[in-house]
């Protein structure tokens, strides 16, 4: 083995994911947090700067997925048990009293015995047979018991007349108040969960960053020791193999860059100034720059598919981003179209690679 190789330069720090956005949490440069569903990324220390609603101190990273459409109603539960019957009402007030029934016909009167001659009392005489029974009168209607009969001429009483019918049952009594309400029955099962099939999954957001790994460091050389001769062919033995080159010791492993807390496929580069030329996809295809001057800066050539830049801007009151391609590379925004510079003193721009020459604007502002 050849001599050893260099060792590979540490990688740059990843971004830190912070969790959900705090009001009271202080927050430095390069930090990254999620808030109403989509992720940002800090641009400057700040605390309590909600992410929304201030673009000087947070990029969004990525937006929030779409909801999927509700699921279907589920069915309704079967009806609870009837609660049990409340108590039995008071007895109502008695009803009034029937009307009397009219008075029944006078008996017929004794004859009137002679008058006696005047002179001495004579003994009593002896009472007169009792008259006979005058017939019974009809039956009053129902109401107020009959008046008395007047009192027959003297002599033997009539018979006492006979006594009217009852009178009918007086009206019903007011109903008594209502009885405590029974007790509430057992809740009914739950209905069958909805058949409603699941909304469709909202897009999956974009992969936060990752700390770059650092590069390997370069294979040495091969060995010196030669092969022997080969033998001649046929009778003659085979010539005596050379010995192996000894092995290079092995080189020692490159410092592992500091891994951000937040997994992904990006890492932050370094700082960059106007002027700066930003080398081919090495190790890294997805990455955060920050550029701390107005001015322009020259991209990769777009030969790797997938690759991902995202440029913000450290002063967003000053700060502008200008970028250029490399030799017959296009830059296609959606907006301005082809060209081979992307001018206009954005604050924060993002390109896709297509592997072909083309870098595609996917975000500017």
């Amino acid at each position: 083995m050849g001599a050893t190789g260099i060792t590979g330069a540490t990688g740059p720090t990843g971004l830190v994911f912070r969790g959900a956005w705090n009001v009271s949490t202080s927050y430095n440069l390069a930090d990254s947090v999620s808030f109403g569903g989509a992720s940002y990324i800090s641009l400057a220390a700040n605390t309590g700067l909600q992410p929304d609603m201030s673009p000087l101190s947070w990029a969004q990273l990525a937006a929030a997925g779409a909801p999927g459409p509700a699921g279907a109603t589920g069915a309704v539960g079967a009806t609870g048990v009837a609660g049990a019957t409340g108590p039995t009402g008071g007895i109502g007030p008695m009803g009034a009293t029937g009307s009397v029934g009219p008075t029944g016909a006078t008996g017929f009167a004794g004859a009137t015995g002679p008058t006696g001659s005047i002179g001495p009392t004579g003994a009593t005489g002896s009472v007169g047979a009792t008259g006979v029974t005058g017939p019974t009168g009809a039956a009053g209607g129902t109401g107020p018991t009959g008046s008395i009969g007047s009192t027959g001429a003297t002599g033997s009483v009539g018979a006492t007349g006979v006594t009217g019918p009852t009178g009918g049952t007086g009206p019903t009594g007011v109903t008594g108040a209502t009885g405590i309400a029974g007790s509430t029955g057992p809740t009914g099962p739950t209905g069958a969960t909805g058949v409603g099939t699941s909304g469709a999954t909202g897009p999956t957001g974009v992969s936060g960053i990752a700390g770059v790994t650092g590069p390997t460091g370069a294979t040495g050389p091969t060995g010196a020791g030669t092969t022997g001769p080969t033998g001649p062919t046929g009778a003659g033995t085979n010539g005596t193999n050379g010995t192996n080159g000894a092995n290079g010791a092995t080189g020692p492993t490159g410092a592992t860059g500091a891994t951000g807390s937040f997994s992904g496929a990006y890492a932050v580069g370094s700082t960059i100034t106007s002027g700066s030329t930003i080398p081919d996809y090495t190790s890294s295809k997805n990455v955060v720059y920050f550029v701390n001057t107005n001015g322009r800066i020259t991209l990769p050539r777009a030969t790797t598919a997938g690759q991902m830049l995202i440029f913000l801007a450290t002063s967003q009151l000053t700060g502008v981003v200008n970028l250029a391609s490399q030799g017959t590379d296009v830059i296609r925004d959606p907006t301005l179209g082809d060209s081979a510079t992307l001018d206009g003193g954005f604050f924060t721009a993002t390109l896709l690679s297509d592997g072909s020459g083309h870098w595609y604007v996917l975000t500017r502002s």
